[in-house]
């Protein structure tokens, strides 16, 4: 009698848990229905207007677009960060350098190379008079104790030339002693952090990719040749490199490509590809524009778990205009992404307003200054307004209103990157949900760490990542029209981005409401 009574209650349990969350992922659903292709398509048609003039970081276009953030915000009903600021209680304020570059280059030998044709720069890394300095290669710059690139190495006063990534024996990292890669794999900037710490005068990351896809990302660039940063007040300041491909840094060291491969094949190799360190000669010019920009921040707030946080995020800023009247629109980077987070910030507070918010608080984060190198994630990052140890996850969208060349005539997929890179849980969330609700082809190519595109650290969604904070990036690919004044309202397909706004919806629905954490279960 006694074990019947007990398999009765267990009986009992699992159906009232089921029937528990039955009404979750009903509701869920219902309120994913708000999310029509009208609403983005009102929002993409005023962020990509004229009026908004390419929404350039630091410019007026970008004021404005941050202007109808926080009235949508307002009227969504949106919770500020900051009370105290009548007005400006979305805003998170940060203050960026431009730099317009003039002529500036590179010599090295016979060979002149110039910038933003042959390398670019990122960061303020002038150099106004000509000035000669011996170049040297520090291997993948990295100082620990149990590997050290600059051991009985003087670079003070030198321009220092860096690998990307970390050295790997066997597919041992000899950082970690394990296959699993350290932080040294793909942050520069700590790169050159350290080489400036210790006396260089100027560093020189090598790209890992090959030389005709090198150059055609310097074309791209080569459109605003303008170059942001942190500016000098900034702890962030240091963040700054000259990036040049490995085919010009062996011709520069006059090194060959057989005794580079040796080098980073075994670890008992030579420090130096040769013994000689040739010298070469930099100018860098540029003209430096300080001005205020924000990311804007507003939250619907949580129940019992409030002190928890789902952060929604995408970039408003685009690349402005070209010879003050040419107007890059941006209408997919980032109008899309930033018009489906004014649509599932008001869903989630009708939910919230009907009695059926979340349990955790959703922060719905536009960031500035994307476009000019992650630069307002890069400073929330570093001035986080809420904890990171209670930043559960950052679902951040950029570029989802296109079909890419991969996918001709196929509207139903896109692209998910970063969603195991921490946490194995919540790429099985994202799975679970898709299929429950969105039925998307969910496509990984670029989550691949050896993919040479390296999208994962390209959104802001890295600046999440990189302080362990569990990230999905969402994506449909480049197009035609991709950093160019074609990418206009009239080409986005409002149905595909309203399906992965859902998804993205659905997924924070869960996050925000199930009983447990998601678990950061996998080391970077």
């Amino acid at each position: 009698m006694r074990s019947a009574t007990l398999f009765f209650l267990l009986i009992l349990q699992a159906s009232l848990c089921t029937q528990a969350q039955i009404p979750l992922k009903d509701e869920a659903s219902n309120y994913a229905q708000y999310i029509t292709p009208a609403q983005l398509k009102q929002h993409v048609y005023i962020l990509a207007s004229d009026s908004m003039e390419g929404r350039e970081t630091g410019k007026q276009g970008q004021y404005k677009a941050a202007a109808y953030l926080v009235q949508q915000f307002k009227e969504i009903g949106l919770k500020p960060i900051n009370k105290t600021i009548p007005g400006h209680g979305y805003f998170q304020n940060l203050n960026i350098e431009k730099i317009s570059w003039t002529p500036s280059y590179l010599i090295a030998g016979n060979d002149t190379l110039q910038l933003f044709k042959h390398f670019y720069a990122k960061g303020e890394v002038l150099i106004p008079q000509e000035t000669a300095m011996t170049a040297v290669f520090v291997g993948y710059g990295i100082d620990t104790t149990t590997y050290n690139d600059y051991k009985a190495m003087q670079v003070s006063g030198k321009a220092v030339f860096i690998l990307q990534g970390e050295p790997v024996v066997d597919n041992i990292s000899l950082i970690t002693g394990t296959s699993t890669r350290s932080d040294w794999n793909t942050n520069w900037q700590k790169k050159a952090i350290l080489a400036y710490a210790k006396g260089a005068a100027a560093v020189f990351i090598v790209s890992p990719l090959k030389e005709e896809s090198f150059l055609n990302g310097i074309k791209r660039l080569r459109e605003t040749r303008n170059g942001f940063s942190l500016g000098l007040e900034s702890e962030l300041s240091m963040e700054k490199a000259f990036f040049i491909s490995e085919n010009q840094m062996l011709s520069i060291l006059q090194a060959d490509s057989a005794r580079l491969v040796r080098w980073k094949s075994d670890r008992f190799a030579p420090k130096q590809l040769r013994a000689n360190t040739p010298t070469i000669s930099l100018k860098i010019q540029g003209r430096i524009e300080k001005m205020g920009t924000q990311n804007v921040l507003g939250v619907v707030e949580g129940t019992d778990l409030k002190n928890e946080y789902i952060f929604v995020s995408a970039h408003y800023d685009h690349l402005g205009k070209k010879n003050d009247s040419t107007i890059y629109f941006g209408a997919d980077d980032d109008g899309s992404g930033t018009a489906a987070l004014l649509t599932m910030a008001k869903t989630f507070m009708l939910a919230k307003n009907e009695g059926k918010g979340p349990r955790r608080s959703i922060v719905f984060t536009a960031f500035t200054g994307e476009e000019m190198g992650l630069l307002g994630s890069s400073y929330y990052s570093a001035h986080p307004v809420f904890p990171v140890q209670q930043s559960v996850a950052d679902l951040n969208i950029d570029m989802i209103g296109r079909i890419d060349q991969q996918h001709p005539g196929d509207s139903n997929y896109v692209y998910l990157i970063g969603s195991n890179r921490l946490s194995t849980e919540l790429h099985t969330l994202s799975e679970e949900v898709n299929t429950t609700h969105t039925h998307l082809s969910l496509d990984y190519t670029y989550n691949d760490p050896t993919d040479p595109n390296q999208l994962y650290y390209r959104s802001d969604h890295y600046n999440f990542a990189k302080l362990g904070v569990p990230v999905i990036f969402y994506f449909t690919g480049l197009h035609e029209d991709y950093h160019k004044i074609t990418d206009t309202p009239d080409k986005l397909l409002y149905t595909k981005t309203a399906t992965i706004t859902k998804l993205v919806f659905l997924t924070a629905w869960q996050l925000a409401n199930q009983d447990h954490r998601i678990q950061v279960d996998v080391k970077q």
